[in-house]
Parts: structure tokens; sequence; C-alpha cells
């Protein structure tokens, strides 16, 4: 809901998707919103995200994927990644707390940031979303 209103509030129409997790701005910029869960190991700290696999087609074929870390008690939000369509089956499946710059760069702290992102996108032509700098 909290996207759905920031997306309205910018004058942008919002359409829920086949699954819970993916939605479209405007006429057609698709994403899919994915948590990623906190594990603690013997030698580090891990966030991890679902198997490309164990997700449906439609989320896959998103624009984008903004993926959320969880905090430890998975009650609040830690930060977000807004990764571009085509980069997503390239990512690892886990993250860090640290993270090279190859994964960092899609890095964004708040859910605002992450719709501001998103609003620069749809203005973009279609071929070229998601190539420019975060």
């Amino acid at each position: 809901e909290s996207i759905r209103s920031l997306v309205e509030s910018a004058g942008l129409s919002f359409e829920a998707g086949p699954t819970a997790s993916w939605f479209r701005m405007g006429d057609d910029l698709t994403c899919s919103l994915q948590l990623m869960t906190y594990r603690e190991g013997r030698k580090r700290t891990r966030w991890y995200r679902f198997h490309q696999g164990c997700i449906a087609r439609s989320v896959i074929s998103a624009n984008f994927h903004i993926l959320a870390r969880l905090n430890p008690d998975r009650t609040v939000i830690r930060d977000f990644f807004v990764v571009p369509g085509y980069m997503y089956t390239l990512l690892p499946l886990t993250f860090g707390v640290q993270n090279p710059p190859s994964v960092d760069r899609y890095r964004v702290k708040t859910l605002d940031a992450v719709i501001k992102h998103l609003l620069s996108e749809v203005t973009k032509p279609r071929q070229i979303r998601g190539i420019g700098p975060h």
C-alpha cells in the first residue's frame, strides 16, 4: 500500500499484478517486490533472495526487481536493491553486510528513493530503461 500511495501521489497509475509481488507503474513499467530474509551463519551474516526458479514467470520478466532486505527479526526493512530486469538472474543468491560494487550500485536506503528512481525510469524510452547510473 505504501508503494501504491507513493506512485499515485506522483500522478501515475498503479496496477497490482497476477502475483502479490508484481505491479505496474504507469502504462508499461513492471516491477517485482521480493523480501530477502536474514540468516546468521558461523562465519558471516547473509541475506537470501528467492531462487529465480521459485518465482512466477511474470515476476522474472519484470522491468525492475525491488529486493528488500529485512532486519534480523523480520519486522523492518533495512534497505533495498533496485535491479534492472536483465540483471536479475546475474545477481548472487545471497547478499552480505558488504557487497561488491557491482551489487552495491543498485542499493538504495528508503522506499521513497526506490520510487523516485522508478519514476525517473518511467520517463525514459522503453529500450534504454535500467541502463543509466543509480
